[in-house]
């Protein structure tokens, strides 16, 4: 029946096949990779300082103008920022440990301090810091959240950790989160907690009660979970070897991914602001992405310098990149996109992530236009033939 067609349905269909093949290259649809990037290697990002003296970059946070690094076996190291060029060391705290990530509630620093556990440390003179309490059970803490009056750190195969901290010098373990998985980072949001568990995705857990953990969903796909950032509909996930995955978070509850962007190495670390996500690749690439759609994340400009990134920390204008064995990267951040842009939350594409045995929704479209003329050529020189019996 395909051979009957006349010279204009011809042209139509293969104007048709184009049009899809053009549109389809054009406007992503759930996934999206890296390589469709061809801007310059440092769109949007200059390098305004650095700084190593030993010790393992891990994480990092600012504070009133101030730097944290959580060091490794340096401990936490302070810079000033307030000028720009390389930071300038201005103290340094280490008592043993490794430390590997850091937060801080006004004068006080929570280290999550390897096997050392949770340390405790006042900053209010930041010439003199000082331990004020510390919670340790002998396991290894990857990470430390704090919401009021409780630090919640994780703790790899020994789980998530709920610590009464609202007497700082006598922290006091209250609850614990178990699940036979590796718990590596956790992040707050409203009454939740979401629970990064590396190979087994994530989790969120209602945290209202601290005395009654109650597991809500979980989703996993493949890949590794090592951060998450949150916005009221979405999750984002750094999601190792799988890249940035976008999860949205329906009404009833549940996560539906509805994009991906594919990353050339593994993807460590992630965060939102104006709809700009900021994700960091283990050898090396710091990337800009546009979430205007997030149906479609676009790479909108990278950094490279082909060394280990542990993580990233946006903070005004400036991202300050932790390089592990390379100290810190400090680069000036210019993107209009930045400043001023509606609620990503606003923003969901009208597609979700779907692949179907390699065709794209346009093409699928496409092709069921191109059959639907076929069908109606033939049917036409069929009742043709009839009439002419």
């Amino acid at each position: 029946m395909f051979f009957h067609l006349n010279k204009k349905r011809i042209v139509c269909i293969i104007a048709t096949i184009l049009l899809v093949l053009y549109l389809n290259s054009q406007i992503g649809f759930g996934s999206t990779r890296i390589s469709e990037y061809s801007g310059n290697s440092e769109d949007y990002f200059e390098k305004s300082g650095s700084f190593y003296d030993g010790g393992i970059a891990k994480a990092l946070t600012v504070f009133e103008s101030n730097l944290f690094v959580a060091d490794g076996d340096d401990g936490i190291e302070i810079f000033d920022i307030s000028l720009s060029g390389d930071p300038l060391l201005i103290s340094k705290f280490y008592d043993g440990g490794k430390a590997e990530n850091i937060k801080i509630r006004g004068d006080i620093a929570y280290v999550a301090d390897g096997i050392d556990g949770l340390e405790i440390l006042n900053i209010s003179n930041i010439n003199n810091i000082v331990e004020i309490g510390q919670f340790s059970n002998g396991e290894k803490t990857y990470d430390v959240e704090i919401s009021r009056d409780l630090a919640f750190i994780s703790q790899g195969f020994s789980g998530l950790r709920i610590i009464n901290i609202s007497d700082p010098t006598n922290p006091t373990q209250i609850n614990s989160y178990m699940d036979d998985t590796k718990i590596l980072h956790a992040r707050i949001f409203e009454n939740c907690m979401i629970l990064s568990e590396n190979a087994d995705g994530i989790v969120i857990i209602d945290i209202q009660d601290p005395l009654n953990l109650i597991p809500l969903v979980s989703f996993s796909d493949g890949g590794k979970a090592k951060k998450v950032w949150n916005s009221d509909k979405f999750i984002f996930v750094a999601d190792g070897k799988d890249g940035l995955e976008i999860l949205n978070r329906t009404q009833s509850g549940e996560l539906t991914k509805i994009s991906q962007f594919y990353t050339e190495f593994l993807c460590v670390d992630i965060q939102v602001i104006n709809n700009i996500a900021f994700i960091s690749e283990v050898d090396g690439i710091f990337s800009a992405l546009d979430l205007q759609n997030p149906s479609y994340p676009k790479k909108i400009g990278e950094y490279r310098n082909n060394l280990k990134i542990k993580s990233h920390y946006i903070y005004g204008d400036f991202a300050y990149l932790a390089m592990k064995e390379n100290g810190i990267v400090i680069l000036k951040v210019d993107i209009p996109k930045l400043q001023a842009r509606n609620d990503i939350d606003d923003k969901i594409g009208t597609t979700p992530y779907r692949k179907i045995s390699g065709f794209s929704t346009l093409s699928l479209i496409g092709l069921s236009f191109v059959i639907i003329i076929t069908k109606k050529s033939h049917l036409k020189k069929h009742l043709m033939c009839m009439k002419q019996k």
